[in-house]
């Protein structure tokens, strides 16, 4: 029986849409690798105090990104906010299983009308 373990992480469990945003552009834009370094690292577009933050980041959110179509880059990019926080999450969903076994088994099971942090709470209390 292989072990199984979850190869994801929730960089502080924000969806960062604007640095979503950033990313998606430079995907869209076929940017190599100078290009990534000199957008990430040199003119700080994801606005980071440290470089090591901001390659971290740009890693993680393009990690999520690569595995939605170039579709959702460009809703992404020029979407309204909504549209792009939606499409965030769906890659967030894409790259992380423990969130979308957490959707699935906490927030569709929340009934109508319940505090869903209550339910959270309870679950991960659970968990203990």
């Amino acid at each position: 029986m292989n072990d199984f373990s979850y190869d994801s992480d929730l960089v502080g469990g924000s969806l960062m849409v604007r640095e979503n945003r950033i990313v998606a552009e430079l995907l869209l834009d076929g940017a190599s690798k100078e290009d990534w370094d000199q957008a990430v690292l040199v003119e700080n577009r994801l606005q980071k105090r440290t470089p090591a933050t901001a390659r971290r980041l740009a890693q993680s959110i393009r990690k999520r990104l690569e595995r939605v179509e170039p579709e959702f880059w460009r809703a992404l990019r020029d979407g309204d906010e909504d549209l792009a926080t939606q499409v965030a999450f769906c890659a967030a969903l894409e790259r992380n299983l423990l969130l979308i076994e957490f959707m699935e088994q906490v927030v569709a099971n929340c009934p109508s009308g319940a505090s869903f942090s209550q339910l959270a709470k309870k679950e991960v209390h659970s968990c203990r």
